[in-house]
């Protein structure tokens, strides 16, 4: 027999207490109470289906909550309870008893809740769904319940709550890709709600079941337009202001419509981010499901900036990147995304979207009542561009998210992906970027070794050197300290991200002085960074990136038009000669690179959109990422659609002001004693670093606990020794004595 409810039957056992018999869903709380399976299950019923009637999947999730714990009817699972077994799987009967009368993705996402994703046909094939299977899990656990005891758990199941026909549709005709997405969404429903009851019935807490704070839009409108008011006494020619007007009053229109994928193209210096923020409010304001504003940025190096105008505007900001730190109570709302406005990163987003794990995607049921902003998505890279698409479609269509892709150098986004067709927020387009005419881009004949284009640098006084590798940006910056220029600075993530603060703080401070500048600088300086500079040279580089650079370039359009310099670096016939990070990067600069030599004008629309038309030519998507998606293999997906696959490690190095916490992780790192806390705290001062020699003869690893109890968990975290110090230096960062090849996002 199935058991399924109706709503009526759900709201009655929401608030009643039904007889049954006794069976635990939990050991003792912290007040010693018991949690019965009847409360529990009822609970974790009740909130799921909240957390998914935006998506039209309420009474899925309701019946995904009710049975995500029928394996605790096991005879034996007391004893599990009582600390007299380990070692248990007890997801797995629910997706049994569910598997032959619910839709398909119900019983996947029961058996995951504790787990991972995993196909019905993997579980299928496993014998999982076998009544009488009596092996291991794929996760070498013992299934909970036994063959015989489901007659008894069903009869004991009824007793609790009775049966009622609820006429769950069978079968709902999905493409893989769509049928994984309601997967996970459906799975951040329930371990949302599991996890959140259980955190209140341990300590009766009623916090753990509320939602954060409220978006208030009037107050964070008013907000805003006083905070706009004041960067506008900033100067800049009439025609950047006549521009940012234009932006702010289309957002503004925009915000009222009913349009729920838009796209926002307007060029660098346009303020678009006060423009986003505009529409955001605006559509929260004209559409009152909308609770939340969630802003994805294409790099970690923008979420401080960004962080600190959202917060401003909207109370309880959160923003969830790696290198967050939180209390406690703000630790839960940024893995539950329960705030009015949440600052993100593409890595995070999307690692969350495209996940196998609970973890993960716990906090993608929040989407349902988001306005999006998504800041120069065509960023990303060009294998996981298309699937990104894919996925913000989905969400916009079938899960009710408004989204928006904000950007200065847009690709025609149906030539990526054919059902991609965005409304666009500007009413004239072409108006808006006449008024702020980009720096004409130059490609300089030849091949140029480092140390020419660091002299043509030096005769510039406000002027900056933009290059795709470290040890090229670090050439150029010897070259100038020997030439005994003043005012020198390095730009890299050889920097940590305080320090690269620091100096971007310095750097602006001269500007505005009108102190004469020279910047080395890697692609860390192409967005978000708000600085000024009369002169750069550029490294060729994909199109959008040259653009981006050109950004920094006369940004506040108080002098005429000038010219960026794009250079081609002379190839080295020994050594590590790279001049690219990779053969992507190297394939979209080479089309750049090709349009510049027909004549065009790098910095024109028109030609922005002949090398789209040439790098999308093709579907981009690696063979591996459609090969895990055609076998619907959620783990491969999740690990082929990271946006960062990085062999490198995380060291913590000694910085100026933070010297008490690189001592502290000293500290623990010498005595095993690390924590989370202090590992999420010391992101801020760590440098990634590919050279594991180095890493293991001058550092010392991170561990989780105490490694001499045994209890330990390796982290990949190191911490460069004391006597080691002089391996960051205060003017360029992170340097062994063979690194500086290297290259990271």
């Amino acid at each position: 027999m199935y058991l399924i409810y109706t709503e009526s039957k759900m709201q009655e056992m929401a608030g009643a207490g039904m007889s049954g018999l006794n069976y635990r869903a939990k050991s003792k709380n912290r007040l010693g109470e018991e949690i019965s399976l009847k409360e529990h299950s009822s609970d974790v019923a009740k909130y799921a289906s909240e957390y998914a009637e935006l998506m039209g999947m309420k009474k899925e999730a309701f019946v995904s909550g009710l049975f995500h714990d029928f394996g605790k009817f096991a005879k034996w699972f007391g004893d599990v309870l009582d600390g007299l077994g380990a070692g248990v799987d007890h997801a797995i009967p629910g997706a049994v008893v569910t598997y032959r009368r619910c839709p398909d993705y119900i019983p996947t996402v029961i058996a995951a809740h504790h787990s991972e994703l995993r196909a019905l046909s993997k579980l299928r094939a496993y014998g999982l769904l076998d009544i009488d299977y009596s092996g291991l899990t794929p996760d070498g656990k013992t299934v909970s319940m036994q063959p015989d005891e489901y007659a008894a758990a069903v009869k004991a199941c009824l007793e609790y709550f009775g049966p009622v026909n609820l006429n769950l549709t069978k079968k709902i005709d999905l493409d893989v890709f769509c049928r994984m997405m309601r997967c996970r969404m459906l799975l951040s429903c329930l371990v949302d709600a599991d996890w959140s009851v259980s955190a209140y019935e341990d300590a009766r807490d009623l916090a753990c079941l509320s939602e954060g704070g409220v978006l208030s839009v009037e107050s964070s409108t008013q907000s805003l337009v006083s905070l706009r008011a004041e960067a506008s006494k900033r100067p800049c020619s009439s025609q950047a202001r006549d521009l940012r007007n234009r932006v702010w009053d289309d957002c503004t229109v925009a915000g009222r419509s009913d349009a729920r994928l838009m796209s926002l193209t307007a060029p660098t210096g346009a303020g678009k981010t006060f423009g986003f923020l505009r529409f955001a409010l605006e559509r929260c304001k004209h559409d009152v499901t909308r609770k939340r504003i969630v802003l994805v940025l294409p790099f970690l190096s923008l979420t401080d900036q960004v962080f600190n105008i959202a917060s401003a505007i909207i109370p309880g900001t959160i923003c969830d990147t790696s290198t967050a730190e939180y209390s406690e109570q703000n630790r839960e709302l940024a893995s539950r995304w329960n705030a009015p406005c949440i600052v993100t990163t593409a890595v995070q987003f999307f690692g969350s979207v495209c996940s196998a794990r609970p973890a993960d995607v716990r906090k993608l049921h929040r989407l349902s009542d988001a306005v999006v902003i998504f800041d120069e998505m065509q960023s990303l890279p060009d294998h996981l561009l298309k699937t990104a698409l894919q996925a913000v479609c989905v969400l916009v269509r079938d899960y009710n998210m408004t989204a928006v892709m904000s950007t200065a150098t847009p690709p025609v986004y149906s030539n990526v992906l054919p059902d991609c067709s965005p409304t666009e927020i500007i009413q004239d387009v072409p108006g808006c970027f006449a008024l702020a005419p980009a720096e004409h881009i130059e490609l300089l004949p030849g091949e140029l070794e480092i140390s020419q284009v660091a002299g043509m640098a030096a005769g510039y006084e406000n002027c900056c050197v933009i290059t795709n590798m470290k040890r090229h940006a670090l050439e150029v910056y010897r070259y100038w300290v020997d030439a005994g220029l003043e005012n020198v600075f390095l730009l890299s993530t050889d920097l940590c991200p305080v320090h690269r603060q620091q100096v971007i703080k310095a750097i602006d401070e001269l500007q505005k002085a009108g102190e004469p500048v020279h910047v080395s600088a890697t692609q860390c300086i192409e967005a978000g960074v708000d600085l000024d500079f009369g002169q750069i040279f550029r490294a060729a580089a994909p199109l959008p990136s040259l653009i981006q650079s050109a950004g920094r370039q006369n940004r506040a359009r108080r002098r005429p038009r000038g010219t960026m310099f794009v250079f081609v670096p002379a190839r080295q016939t020994s050594g590590r000669g790279r001049n690219y990070p990779d053969g992507s990067y190297e394939k979209s600069a080479g089309i750049a690179l090709d349009i510049a030599m027909r004549g065009m004008d790098l910095s024109s629309r028109e030609a922005l959109a002949a090398y789209y038309d040439t790098r999308f030519l093709s579907d981009l998507t690696k063979p591996k990422l459609r090969a895990a998606l055609d076998a619907e293999d959620y783990h491969e997906f999740m690990q082929e659609s990271r946006l960062i696959k990085s062999g490198g490690r995380q060291v913590v190095v000694p910085t100026a002001g933070y010297e008490e916490l690189y001592n502290q992780a000293l500290g623990a790192a010498l005595d095993g004693g690390a924590t989370r806390k202090l590992l999420a705290e010391t992101a801020k001062i760590s440098v990634q670093s590919y050279s594991v020699d180095d890493i293991e003869r001058n550092c010392v690893e991170l561990v989780i606990g105490n490694k001499y109890a045994g209890a330990e968990r390796h982290t990949g975290v190191y911490v460069l020794l004391d006597n080691c110090r002089s391996c960051y230096h205060v003017d360029i960062g992170l340097q062994w004595d063979n690194d500086g090849d290297m290259f990271m996002l």
